[in-house]
């Protein structure tokens, strides 16, 4: 299965503090029997307490059923599912981007 992402990001914060932390993120797409693909790149942003980051990324240029969104607060390991979408959904929000790991986001 191909795998390509491009990942946007929308963080309601202008400035960040030195002792913010660094979130890290991927994404896999699902087939129709529900393998998962390689991760997508990683992303790492830098976000305060209490804010959340949207993430986009373009269709998988295989046929997929949905995705899963994974994060990490250590760069290229640790991941943890927070969420899926559905094939047509290619957007996610993390509302708790400093949680450790959980369920915390929802498709948008």
């Amino acid at each position: 299965m191909k795998r390509r992402f491009l990942f946007l990001f929308l963080i309601g914060a202008s400035l960040f503090a030195q002792t913010t932390p660094s979130v890290f993120y991927v994404v896999t797409a699902v087939d129709s029997i529900g393998r998962e693909s390689a991760f997508s790149n990683e992303v790492n942003v830098l976000i305060p307490q209490g804010k959340g980051v949207l993430l986009t990324w373009n269709a998988s240029t295989s046929t997929v059923s949905g995705y899963v969104v994974y994060r990490s607060l250590t760069m290229g390991t640790g991941y943890v599912k927070i969420g899926t979408t559905s094939a047509t959904v290619l957007t996610f929000t993390d509302t708790a981007p400093n949680a450790p790991s959980g369920l915390v986001g929802s498709p948008k």
